[in-house]
């Protein structure tokens, strides 16, 4: 009675300090993206506007030397005027690149100018930052969002260590009650597939131990054979125990083994995210096996 108020003392410790940790996560996650949003997004629109600009010049200017050329051009005038046209896109392109600005969109085929440093973007960001992922491709242009980075690593990334390691005790918690869940089941089920095998083992068992029980002079069992019946009685009973849950835990690495094959083949024949795929395996390795 004693272990198990302890461990649900403990486990209401962890869950509580998880929650602590993980709503600190959030709130602070929350502050970095409102900053840089205020910071960088003013500046950015600065960016994508003398962006605009420059291309409607390039454009006016390449028009006008095509209509106040004659109708009888020559193909190297056009080919020549035309080649200049693409050399300055692509050198706006590339100082838009530099500048840390996407470049165009592709797919559309057509100049569709979009700002990078969204609210969410920016949230991305502050999770990329804190985690130490380093995943995307927004960096801050200003001198103020360069400089915020620093006091927000050193805050931020000790806590996120702190929440992964607490979040590790809560996932191994419910990853035993998982277990001890599934052992009773499949302990169930055992005794529901072969009755009459649970009889028999119930039998056999008794009478290995009244076989080793002998008596005294008195008629009497002796207190020593009494004790080693007693222990082979524990042995007998965890080890009855602790098979369901051996058989359990294979259940389940198994059941790990399907769902990483499963994501594997919607990874090759759907094409999603490899970042997803990696996440939900991370987190399949947390609940399961830790």
């Amino acid at each position: 009675m004693l272990w198990e108020e302890n461990q649900k003392k403990i486990s209401n410790q962890n869950i509580n300090s998880s929650y602590l940790y993980f709503g600190t996560y959030n709130y602070l996650c929350f502050i970095i993206a409102a900053t840089f949003y205020s910071v960088e997004n003013e500046k950015e629109r600065e960016e994508l506007a003398n962006y605009e600009e420059s291309i409607k010049i390039i454009k006016n200017n390449l028009m006008a030397q095509l209509h106040n050329l004659s109708p009888q051009i020559p193909i190297e005038r056009l080919y020549q005027e035309t080649n200049e046209f693409s050399n300055k896109l692509l050198e706006i392109g590339r100082k838009r690149g530099k500048r840390g600005i996407s470049s165009l969109n592709k797919e559309k085929q057509q100049l569709n100018i979009q700002q990078n440093w969204t609210f969410v973007n920016s949230i991305l960001f502050a999770i990329s930052l804190i985690s130490r992922i380093g995943y995307g491709h927004l960096v801050p242009l200003t001198p103020t969002g360069k400089t915020l980075i620093f006091p927000f690593a050193i805050f931020g990334i000790p806590l996120f260590i702190l929440l992964v390691a607490d979040l590790a005790k809560t996932f191994s918690l419910l990853f035993n009650w998982i277990c001890r869940i599934s052992a009773n089941c499949w302990r169930k089920f055992r005794k529901r597939l072969s009755p009459s095998q649970a009889k028999e083992i119930k039998l056999n068992g008794k009478n290995v131990l009244k076989k080793e029980s002998p008596k005294n002079c008195c008629g009497q069992k002796s207190p020593i054979a009494t004790t080693c019946s007693n222990k082979s009685e524990k042995t007998i009973k965890s080890q009855n125990n602790s098979q369901p849950e051996n058989e359990s835990k294979i259940f389940l690495f198994l059941l790990f083994l399907l769902i990483w094959g499963i994501l594997s083949f919607i990874y090759y024949f759907w094409k999603i995210g490899i970042f997803w795929i990696v996440f939900i395996l991370f987190l399949l390795q947390f609940v399961l096996f830790w």
